[in-house]
């Protein structure tokens, strides 16, 4: 029998019992998308019967099976500390993972519980580039895709998410209220100043929400400064005064602080892989030439847990010196030659990229890395004609 898409559980129930009918026994590949229909129907009754149905929902379709306790613990963790109130309660947070190892995700989910343990509105900042911030969008807009607007009255939560430079002017208050809201902002001095004026001038309602911050590489760009020399003074014979050069946060930094001061109940939560300069800032609160910043040094940290097939530093530059390991096959040292090459334009390599030996390790690295692109797309689309996950 050929494999086909039930839409519905009972399209799919009324096939088994025709197989079953006719002195077959069922597929394994219908029995996956029964068993697939049932776990969201428990997942859809679990949510309505609960008081976080957004975080329970999120579990109950984990996509990559059932969530470890580990992650578990991390979220609510996380959501915990980030939600508890006292004299430092504005502080930030800090979620770190290493490289690739499901930090999104696990913000995603931290999202989710927070809001419904209260949270009305959601800042996403991001790294400053337009593909990454539309990336994060459609990323967020597919892992929520059970929160969409909706006429089913079981529907306990519905989540919007916007693009800040599609809102900044015009996001209607009904909507805020009558759901949950993800706003995505670039690290980025335009983004950043529309999100400032939408909370002040266009939709100052806003102020009134509570808001979480999940600032995303919180490494980059999110904290520092510049040196400012100050203006020349000259006394009273003519000469010049000798003036001490003085220290003001760059103005991405002092736009993010400037957001953090506005809502009457902020929360924020960096994530990172390399948390170094934000354990350096200084502790509380920062006085600079009369302008004090709110604290920036993270005052509790979570770890997101990887999984038992997790490859990261340790496989690639300690494993990989291993000439018996197979992480050995990783790594492959660039030849001085075309370091050198690649450190100035030469048309010559240009026009002729592939047939010089001086650029033999870029273009083996470029080889492999499309090749290995489109063996993972290969092994996707067979898992995909394998069986095929209902969307609840």
């Amino acid at each position: 029998m050929n494999e086909r898409k039930y839409n519905t559980l009972q399209e799919c129930e009324v096939a088994i019992q025709t197989v079953k009918d006719f002195g077959h026994s069922v597929p394994e590949w219908m029995q996956r998308q029964y068993d697939a229909f049932k776990a969201a129907e428990e997942a859809k009754e679990v949510a309505m019967n609960s008081e976080t149905p957004i975080y329970d929902t999120l579990v109950a379709n984990y996509p990559f099976g059932t969530m470890p306790d580990e992650k578990k613990k991390c979220i609510e963790d996380t959501v915990s500390q980030l939600l508890e109130e006292g004299e430092h309660a504005e502080e930030p947070g800090l979620l770190l993972g290493k490289i690739q190892c499901g930090k999104t995700d696990t913000f995603e989910d931290i999202i989710g519980l927070a809001f419904d343990m209260g949270i009305d509105v959601t800042v996403v900042f991001t790294k400053g580039t337009k593909p990454l911030a539309q990336q994060t969008i459609r990323r967020m807009k597919n892992d929520y895709r059970f929160f969409k607007a909706s006429d089913d009255l079981s529907q306990k939560a519905t989540i919007n998410i916007y693009d800040i430079m599609d809102v900044w002017k015009n996001l209607k208050q009904v909507k805020v209220e009558r759901g949950k809201t993800v706003i995505v902002c670039k690290k980025q001095s335009t983004n950043l100043s529309h999100l400032i004026d939408m909370f002040q001038v266009h939709c100052p309602f806003m102020k009134q929400k509570k808001v979480l911050v999940v600032d995303d590489e919180a490494d980059f760009a999110s904290r520092n400064y510049r040196s400012v020399k100050l203006e020349a003074q000259m006394g009273e014979d003519g000469s010049p005064i000798p003036q001490n050069r003085e220290t003001e946060m760059a103005k991405i930094s002092q736009q993010i602080d400037d957001f953090r001061k506005i809502p009457v109940y902020c929360r924020y939560l960096q994530v990172t892989a390399t948390p170094y300069c934000l354990y350096l800032q200084p502790q509380g609160e920062l006085n600079l030439n009369g302008n004090v910043v709110k604290p920036f040094r993270p005052r509790f940290t979570t770890l997101v847990p990887i999984h038992d097939r997790y490859i990261g530093g340790k496989e690639y530059f300690e494993l990989s010196k291993n000439p018996e390991s197979m992480y050995s096959h990783l790594f492959h040292q660039v030849d001085q030659k075309c370091m050198d090459v690649m450190g100035h334009e030469d048309k010559r390599y240009i026009n002729n990229p592939v047939s010089s030996f001086n650029v033999y390790d870029l273009t083996t690295a470029l080889v492999y890395y499309f090749m290995g692109t489109a063996v993972r797309r290969i092994q996707v689309r067979k898992a995909e004609k394998r069986t095929t996950l209902p969307v609840p």
